[in-house]
């Protein structure tokens, strides 16, 4: 998904969209980010980054600023050029408290309260897989964090699934 020029350290931000983007919308995302990452900066140092799109939903930028850390300036530029990069192709970012899962082979987003309903009657189970947009770092994500059975992720505690062993 990401080369190995970042390190595991690198800083993960998960951008869930609010629908599925085409193929098409996909290649222009990821150009303009490729067009925002060559001149992005922190406290005028380089961000070593690269972003890619998982799902047809989710837009993943790591970054890093080898011997320091993206400042909340740095980020804040990051946060502004993917709004305009959703507005240009008219779509939105999902609520951040929403949960994305797996259904029918679609991935499927709702609330939590909703999500926990659909827990509560079996829709959904402890091998239902979901997304955990709150990772942080890209170690988290290569060691299989983002899309894993509910059971092993965040999701199986606060939703009260019956666990196992991971």
């Amino acid at each position: 998904m990401f080369s190995d020029s970042l390190p595991d350290s690198a800083r993960v931000w998960i951008n869930p969209t609010n629908r599925g983007l085409t193929p098409e919308e996909q290649k222009v995302v990821l150009q303009a980010l490729s067009d925002f990452i060559a001149t992005w900066s922190s406290h005028g140092r380089k961000v070593v980054a690269e972003a890619v799109i998982a799902a047809d939903r989710f837009v993943i930028t790591a970054g890093h600023v080898p011997g320091g850390d993206v400042s909340g300036c740095g980020i804040d530029a990051s946060v502004h050029a993917l709004g305009g990069i959703a507005q240009a192709l008219d779509f939105g970012w999902a609520p951040a408290l929403d949960v994305f899962f797996r259904l029918d082979d679609q991935v499927t987003q709702t609330d939590r309260g909703a999500f926990s309903k659909l827990a509560s009657n079996g829709a959904v189970t402890p091998d239902t897989i979901v997304y955990d947009t709150s990772l942080t770092t890209l170690g988290d994500l290569r060691r299989g964090g983002f899309e894993l059975p509910a059971r092993r992720s965040w999701h199986g505690r606060v939703f009260r699934f019956v666990t196992e062993a991971a």
